[in-house]
């Protein structure tokens, strides 16, 4: 006689904790990247602007709609596109300093010109 403890049946639930675990990985994988090609990746048809080329385009009329959401300022071109190197983009993007969101001069000059329908802010 063997002081050996007696083995336990196999359980009928023993691979299920393995699939659990793998599906959870899949899918988080799946969500950051995800998250990475909606946070870090603009899309291929949004121009990079600065504030100063934000303001000439809307003080000359060409911006449909802009979008105001934190410091991003998204805003879609009203005739054609943006020419940049000879691409034309229908959208254009810019970070806004924190001094324009804070000063209401700054804030002013951001929407002046455009009606309340074509200027959204959201704050985030």
């Amino acid at each position: 006689m063997t002081n050996e403890p007696a083995a336990s049946p196999p359980s009928s639930r023993s691979g299920s904790g393995t699939a659990i675990l793998i599906g959870f990985v899949v899918l988080l994988a799946f969500g950051v990247g995800y998250w990475f090609y909606r946070s870090m990746v603009r899309d291929r048809s949004t121009a990079e602007v600065s504030l100063v080329e934000y303001l000439d385009l809307k003080s000359q009329g060409h911006l449909r709609v802009v979008r105001l959401e934190g410091a991003d300022l998204d805003a879609e071109i009203a005739d054609g596109s943006f020419v940049r190197d000879g691409r034309g983009y229908p959208r254009i993007h810019t970070v806004v300093p924190p001094a324009y969101l804070v000063d209401p001069k700054g804030f002013a000059e951001l929407h002046s010109g455009l009606s309340p329908s074509q200027f959204i802010h959201t704050k985030r």
